[in-house]
């Protein structure tokens, strides 16, 4: 419509039918729907520059098996309406396209098979699409822990997005895109804000810290967080201000992954303190604030 093209840059239509059809081209899921594709090309792209720009902080999906249906009132259920799931379920983390891939996988979709997460991909928002190579932290008792994706519940919301009722194909109006997708080896995992690299079995352990110990300052405990991209042997020891070593969380090899510690501080006075992490050809100390 001409009311919503004279709020787009004025090269924009020739910009997003070259995006499409390289999109069209490279053969993303779905992407060929007759009259749809362009506007699913103009809505990824928005939501991608809308992500570029915003400064969320922290992006949440309150009840991930929240509706059977649309985002309205329509779905599956009697009646054609939507059917709601109260599960008292929440994800969130810091970047949004990994909390909406990890949302779309426990829904029962294959992220694979959408055009967002390959564009998302395509633009530098994230390394990865691959719901494997993310990550996953179940919060218990204050502390997260690590927990592998297949161990989570998943449940099938339909959704009537991306329907495959052209060319013969005759999918239901409310449908999974759940079709396999095949998302290559996950070599490492998705770190999010650093740079990830692959090494050789011959090559020194490699490691990404993700960030400084979060939370911090705290109260109590906090958690380092870090990803090896080898097996290694590993050290975390804190320190206090004077230097003195009062601690030691880590001390051992470890499988190439991510992993996390905490650091129970109860017992500690406020004040600064640093932990030191070391492996093969590798040292980073964080400042850590204990604030009561």
């Amino acid at each position: 419509p001409q009311n919503v093209v004279d709020n787009f840059q004025p090269d924009f239509d020739k910009r997003t039918q070259e995006l499409y059809s390289k999109h069209l081209s490279e053969g993303i899921p779905r992407w060929e729907r007759p009259n749809d594709g362009y506007w699913m090309e103009v809505w990824a792209q928005k939501a991608c520059d809308n992500a570029e720009i915003s400064d969320v902080g922290l992006s949440i999906i309150e009840g991930i098996y929240g509706r059977n249906g649309n985002a309205f009132f329509n779905g599956p259920g009697p009646g054609g309406t939507a059917q709601d799931f109260m599960t008292n379920v929440i994800i969130f983390g810091k970047n949004p396209f990994l909390v909406d891939i990890i949302g779309h996988w426990l829904g029962g979709h294959e992220p694979g098979n959408f055009g967002l997460f390959h564009i998302a991909k395509e633009r530098g928002l994230v390394r990865t699409f691959n719901p494997s190579a993310i990550p996953i932290y179940i919060w218990e008792n204050g502390t997260p822990k690590l927990t592998p994706l297949n161990s989570l519940e998943r449940f099938s919301l339909e959704t009537p997005y991306l329907r495959r009722n052209y060319g013969g194909q005759n999918e239901p109006q409310y449908h999974l895109v759940n079709e396999p997708y095949n998302y290559g080896p996950a070599n490492a995992v998705e770190s999010y804000g650093k740079t990830r690299t692959n090494t050789s079995k011959d090559e020194k352990p490699s490691v990404n810290i993700i960030g400084q110990n979060f939370p911090n300052p705290f109260n109590g405990s906090t958690n380092i967080e870090y990803t090896l991209l080898n097996d290694a042997y590993v050290t975390v020891e804190i320190y206090n201000s004077s230097g003195d070593r009062i601690d030691v969380l880590v001390s051992g090899w470890q499988k190439r992954g991510t992993h996390l510690v905490s650091w129970n501080a109860s017992m500690r006075p406020s004040g600064i303190y640093f932990y030191l992490f070391k492996t093969s050809g590798f040292e980073k100390i964080g400042k850590m604030v204990l604030s009561r």
